[in-house]
């Protein structure tokens, strides 16, 4: 089927995204973008952190990789977690794992 659609009658954005399509305006993504930096600035000092005050945990995790290590190696994770990220962190990565193994019926 062909759709012959006249450029000519559809409504001008002059560069502005229309909220009522859901797509939400420039400005407030330029915030979201923003609001995303400083975030993702905050984890990496917070990592920083753990690297220096906690070398040990840190080479830990390091060394398990989370994203394939046993359950055991992310619970003893979690149990050693020398902070609040730290175990925000491993919870994380836990949940992810479970919502894999659900889905695809493989245990971990």
């Amino acid at each position: 089927m062909y759709l012959d659609l006249d450029m000519t009658t559809l409504p001008s954005t002059h560069g502005m995204r229309p909220a009522s399509l859901g797509i939400p305006p420039i400005e407030t993504l330029e915030m979201l973008q923003r609001l995303e930096a400083e975030v993702a600035m905050s984890n990496l000092n917070e990592m920083r952190l753990i690297e220096q005050q906690h070398p040990h945990w840190f080479d830990m995790y390091e060394e398990f990789q989370v994203e394939h290590c046993t359950g055991e190696e992310l619970q003893a994770l979690l149990a050693s977690a020398p902070n609040a990220y730290a175990k925000g962190l491993v919870t994380g990565a836990l949940k992810v794992r479970l919502e894999m193994a659900a889905a695809s019926g493989r245990p971990f």
